[in-house]
Protein backbone atom coordinates (compact mmCIF):
# COMPACT_ATOMS: atom_id res chain seq x y z
CA UNK A 1 0.00 0.00 0.00
CA UNK A 2 1.29 3.44 -0.96
CA UNK A 3 1.98 5.63 2.13
CA UNK A 4 -0.05 8.80 2.56
CA UNK A 5 1.58 12.02 1.43
CA UNK A 6 2.75 14.40 4.21
CA UNK A 7 0.16 16.97 3.10
CA UNK A 8 -2.64 14.41 3.44
CA UNK A 9 -1.40 13.31 6.86
CA UNK A 10 -1.19 16.92 8.07
CA UNK A 11 -4.70 17.68 6.82
CA UNK A 12 -6.15 14.61 8.54
CA UNK A 13 -4.36 15.48 11.79
CA UNK A 14 -5.73 19.04 11.65
CA UNK A 15 -9.28 17.81 11.02
CA UNK A 16 -9.08 15.31 13.89
CA UNK A 17 -7.75 18.02 16.20
CA UNK A 18 -10.47 20.55 15.46
CA UNK A 19 -13.03 17.79 15.92
CA UNK A 20 -11.69 16.79 19.33
CA UNK A 21 -11.09 20.22 20.89
CA UNK A 22 -14.81 21.08 21.34
CA UNK A 23 -15.13 17.93 23.47
CA UNK A 24 -12.69 19.24 26.08
CA UNK A 25 -14.00 20.57 29.43
CA UNK A 26 -15.12 24.19 29.39
CA UNK A 27 -12.32 25.15 31.79
CA UNK A 28 -9.73 23.80 29.35
CA UNK A 29 -11.37 25.49 26.38
CA UNK A 30 -11.19 28.79 28.26
CA UNK A 31 -7.39 28.41 28.30
CA UNK A 32 -7.27 27.82 24.54
CA UNK A 33 -9.58 30.35 22.93
CA UNK A 34 -8.37 33.66 21.48
CA UNK A 35 -8.71 36.22 24.25
CA UNK A 36 -7.31 39.69 23.75
CA UNK A 37 -6.68 40.43 27.44
CA UNK A 38 -4.89 37.12 28.00
CA UNK A 39 -2.76 37.56 24.87
CA UNK A 40 -1.68 41.02 25.98
CA UNK A 41 -0.55 39.41 29.24
CA UNK A 42 1.74 37.00 27.37
CA UNK A 43 -0.43 33.91 26.71
CA UNK A 44 0.74 33.73 23.11
CA UNK A 45 -0.26 30.09 22.56
CA UNK A 46 -3.78 31.41 22.06
CA UNK A 47 -2.72 32.79 18.67
CA UNK A 48 -2.52 29.18 17.47
CA UNK A 49 -5.07 27.40 19.67
CA UNK A 50 -7.83 30.01 19.30
CA UNK A 51 -8.52 29.33 15.59
CA UNK A 52 -8.30 25.55 16.10
CA UNK A 53 -10.88 25.60 18.91
CA UNK A 54 -14.56 25.65 17.88
CA UNK A 55 -17.75 26.31 19.78
CA UNK A 56 -19.20 22.86 19.05
CA UNK A 57 -18.95 19.93 16.64
CA UNK A 58 -21.25 21.54 14.06
CA UNK A 59 -19.05 24.64 14.00
CA UNK A 60 -15.96 22.44 13.66
CA UNK A 61 -17.49 20.35 10.86
CA UNK A 62 -18.52 23.42 8.85
CA UNK A 63 -15.01 24.86 8.95
CA UNK A 64 -13.53 21.40 8.39
CA UNK A 65 -15.45 21.13 5.12
CA UNK A 66 -14.12 24.53 4.07
CA UNK A 67 -10.57 23.46 4.88
CA UNK A 68 -10.93 20.26 2.85
CA UNK A 69 -12.28 22.14 -0.19
CA UNK A 70 -9.38 24.61 -0.15
CA UNK A 71 -6.81 21.84 0.32
CA UNK A 72 -8.32 19.92 -2.60
CA UNK A 73 -8.04 23.04 -4.76
CA UNK A 74 -4.42 23.48 -3.68
CA UNK A 75 -3.60 19.86 -4.42
CA UNK A 76 -5.26 19.92 -7.84
CA UNK A 77 -3.21 23.03 -8.63
CA UNK A 78 0.03 21.44 -7.28
CA UNK A 79 0.48 24.18 -4.67
CA UNK A 80 2.46 23.28 -1.51
CA UNK A 81 0.06 24.77 1.01
CA UNK A 82 0.83 22.57 4.05
CA UNK A 83 3.95 24.46 5.27
CA UNK A 84 1.87 27.64 5.43
CA UNK A 85 -0.99 26.30 7.56
CA UNK A 86 0.33 26.76 11.11
CA UNK A 87 2.15 30.07 10.39
CA UNK A 88 -1.06 31.26 8.75
CA UNK A 89 -3.05 30.61 11.94
CA UNK A 90 -0.62 32.68 14.01
CA UNK A 91 -0.37 35.51 11.48
CA UNK A 92 -4.15 35.76 11.14
CA UNK A 93 -4.62 35.90 14.92
CA UNK A 94 -1.83 38.47 15.21
CA UNK A 95 -3.43 40.72 12.59
CA UNK A 96 -6.76 40.51 14.45
CA UNK A 97 -5.04 41.31 17.75
CA UNK A 98 -3.19 44.31 16.32
CA UNK A 99 -5.86 45.87 14.13
CA UNK A 100 -9.13 45.39 16.01
CA UNK A 101 -9.23 46.16 19.72
CA UNK A 102 -13.01 45.62 19.83
CA UNK A 103 -12.72 41.82 19.48
CA UNK A 104 -12.32 40.53 23.03
CA UNK A 105 -12.49 36.81 22.21
CA UNK A 106 -12.83 34.47 19.24
CA UNK A 107 -12.90 30.79 18.33
CA UNK A 108 -12.99 29.07 14.95
CA UNK A 109 -11.07 28.51 11.76
CA UNK A 110 -13.14 30.74 9.48
CA UNK A 111 -10.69 33.67 9.66
CA UNK A 112 -7.66 31.56 8.68
CA UNK A 113 -9.76 29.91 5.95
CA UNK A 114 -10.22 33.35 4.38
CA UNK A 115 -6.47 33.79 4.68
CA UNK A 116 -5.80 30.43 3.04
CA UNK A 117 -8.15 31.36 0.19
CA UNK A 118 -6.32 34.68 -0.26
CA UNK A 119 -2.95 32.92 -0.28
CA UNK A 120 -4.27 30.44 -2.83
CA UNK A 121 -5.55 33.10 -5.20
CA UNK A 122 -2.13 34.81 -5.23
CA UNK A 123 -0.39 31.49 -5.82
CA UNK A 124 -2.85 30.56 -8.58
CA UNK A 125 -2.33 33.93 -10.26
CA UNK A 126 1.44 33.48 -10.13
CA UNK A 127 1.14 30.02 -11.68
CA UNK A 128 -0.88 31.27 -14.63
CA UNK A 129 -4.37 30.25 -13.44
CA UNK A 130 -5.61 33.82 -13.57
CA UNK A 131 -9.27 33.11 -14.33
CA UNK A 132 -9.57 30.85 -11.28
CA UNK A 133 -7.72 33.37 -9.12
CA UNK A 134 -9.93 36.29 -10.19
CA UNK A 135 -13.10 34.25 -9.67
CA UNK A 136 -11.94 33.27 -6.16
CA UNK A 137 -11.04 36.88 -5.38
CA UNK A 138 -14.47 38.12 -6.50
CA UNK A 139 -16.28 35.53 -4.38
CA UNK A 140 -14.07 36.21 -1.37
CA UNK A 141 -14.40 40.00 -1.45
CA UNK A 142 -18.13 39.78 -2.13
CA UNK A 143 -18.67 37.46 0.84
CA UNK A 144 -16.69 39.68 3.22
CA UNK A 145 -18.46 42.82 2.00
CA UNK A 146 -21.89 41.26 2.52
CA UNK A 147 -20.92 40.20 6.05
CA UNK A 148 -19.54 43.62 6.98
CA UNK A 149 -22.60 45.41 5.58
CA UNK A 150 -24.86 42.93 7.42
CA UNK A 151 -26.72 42.25 4.16
CA UNK A 152 -26.74 38.53 4.84
CA UNK A 153 -28.70 37.24 7.86
CA UNK A 154 -26.63 35.68 10.62
CA UNK A 155 -26.62 31.87 10.45
CA UNK A 156 -29.06 30.47 12.98
CA UNK A 157 -27.13 27.22 13.43
CA UNK A 158 -24.00 28.98 14.70
CA UNK A 159 -23.79 28.96 18.49
CA UNK A 160 -21.33 31.88 18.59
CA UNK A 161 -21.69 35.32 16.98
CA UNK A 162 -20.47 35.64 13.39
CA UNK A 163 -17.26 37.68 13.40
CA UNK A 164 -16.58 39.40 10.05
CA UNK A 165 -13.63 41.18 11.64
CA UNK A 166 -11.84 37.83 11.95
CA UNK A 167 -12.56 37.13 8.28
CA UNK A 168 -11.05 40.49 7.29
CA UNK A 169 -8.00 39.83 9.48
CA UNK A 170 -7.57 36.40 7.92
CA UNK A 171 -7.93 37.86 4.43
CA UNK A 172 -5.27 40.49 5.15
CA UNK A 173 -2.96 37.87 6.66
CA UNK A 174 -3.32 35.64 3.60
CA UNK A 175 -2.60 38.51 1.22
CA UNK A 176 0.41 39.49 3.36
CA UNK A 177 1.81 35.94 3.36
CA UNK A 178 1.12 35.54 -0.35
CA UNK A 179 2.94 38.78 -1.13
CA UNK A 180 5.82 37.77 1.16
CA UNK A 181 6.10 34.40 -0.57
CA UNK A 182 6.16 36.10 -3.97
CA UNK A 183 8.86 38.53 -2.84
CA UNK A 184 11.00 35.73 -1.38
CA UNK A 185 10.64 33.74 -4.58
CA UNK A 186 11.86 36.71 -6.63
CA UNK A 187 14.78 37.28 -4.25
CA UNK A 188 15.74 33.61 -4.47
CA UNK A 189 15.77 33.78 -8.24
CA UNK A 190 17.72 37.04 -8.19
CA UNK A 191 20.52 35.80 -5.95
CA UNK A 192 20.60 32.18 -7.09
CA UNK A 193 23.97 31.39 -8.67
CA UNK A 194 23.69 30.72 -12.40
CA UNK A 195 23.81 27.10 -13.44
CA UNK A 196 27.10 26.11 -14.94
CA UNK A 197 26.95 25.30 -18.59
CA UNK A 198 27.80 21.74 -19.46
CA UNK A 199 31.14 21.34 -21.17
CA UNK A 200 30.81 20.90 -24.88
CA UNK A 201 32.20 17.69 -26.29
CA UNK A 202 35.41 18.09 -28.22
CA UNK A 203 35.08 17.47 -31.95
Amino acid sequence: MKPAAPATTSAIACLVLIGLLPLLPASTQALLRFERAALLQGEYWRLLSGPLLHADLLHACANGVGLVLLLVLARRSNLPVTPWLLPGLCVGSSVLLLLDSTVSWMVGLSGPLHGLAAWLLIALYRHGQRATALMLLTLLLGKVWLELSQTLPAPTWLSVPLLPEAHVAGLLAGLLMGAAGTALNHLFRLFRPPAQCAARPQP
